[in-house]
């Protein structure tokens, strides 16, 4: 720009700095804002957090907290959105202990927490494999006047499921319903794909129900984690996974690499190629089918 004749000014950086957010290079938005500071320009809050937020997308949360304190010490005064950014990078981290300090922080400075940043710290819990801590800050949301939604439940749901507690996983589902908050897809898929990775057809059977009763239909995440709950089973159930994996090319949802594996788990290469062959689809996949 500059030989174009044409001077840069803090609207042309703080959007330079927006795109390097959006691609998450958090690197190139911080060179683009000490370019900013060594035109003389003054970077204002939207250009921090745009900064912050490339930090956060990272999951860079000590450079996501050092732009934050240059923002403070830039007197400019951290909004809800600057700090949800630093709390989002510890969730990404699993930094469940970061992610409660910085909502403490921002309870300190006066700044309103937010749905979304309530949502993040029960993220960073679930990340760390702390259902407990995930529930308990979902509890606390109503005391700061805030009512959880499909996010926040959705996530205490995946903290079990990432523990291997298919159970708590459809009792949270369960508490999902009873609070009116009405489960999507992901709900029913996280849950499913917990009593999949257990090797129990039956209970994604119950769920599958369930999700029929809430009209939904399934994707392809959930046909899989039905052929995988089959795959995974002892014995292993065979003919069922045969059975689930054409009802699926049947209903017109198409089987991905991942699919595949399942089905080559669950009755062999051998029969998958079968069974491909029958249905007219191509054998291609990845991965072994041990």
């Amino acid at each position: 720009m500059m030989r174009m004749g044409i001077a840069p000014n803090e609207f042309t950086y703080t959007t330079i700095i927006g795109g390097c957010a959006r691609r998450r290079d958090s690197e190139e938005a911080a060179r683009w804002l000490h370019e900013m500071w060594q035109a003389g320009l003054r970077p204002n809050e939207v250009t921090y957090n745009a900064v912050i937020d490339a930090c956060a997308k990272n999951g860079d949360s000590k450079s996501a907290a050092r732009w934050l304190q240059q923002m403070s010490e830039a007197n400019l005064e951290p909004s809800e959105v600057s700090y949800t950014a630093v709390i989002d990078s510890c969730a990404r981290q699993g930094d469940s202990e970061g992610a409660v300090h910085w909502m403490s922080q921002m309870v300190n400075a006066r700044v309103e927490t937010s749905l979304s940043a309530h949502n993040a710290v029960i993220a960073s819990f679930a990340a760390a494999g702390d259902p407990d801590g995930a529930i308990d800050w979902l509890s606390r949301m109503p005391a700061s006047r805030l009512d959880p939604d499909v996010i926040s439940y959705n996530t205490v749901i995946n903290s079990h499921a990432k523990g291997g507690d298919p159970v708590g996983a459809a009792q949270w589902l369960d508490k999902m319903l009873q609070a009116g908050v009405r489960p999507n897809l992901i709900s029913y898929n996280t849950v499913v794909g917990a009593y999949s990775r257990r090797g129990d057809p039956d209970g994604v059977a119950d769920v599958l129900d369930r999700m029929t009763e809430a009209d939904l239909e399934p994707n392809v995440v959930t046909w899989t984690a039905m052929i995988s709950a089959c795959a995974n089973a002892v014995p292993r159930r065979c003919e069922a996974a045969e059975r689930v994996f054409r009802q699926m090319v049947e209903n017109g949802t198409t089987p991905n690499k991942v699919t595949l594996r399942a089905l080559g788990k669950a009755i062999g290469s051998k029969r998958r190629r079968a069974v491909l062959e029958d249905l007219g689809l191509r054998q291609e996949t990845e991965g072994s089918d041990k």
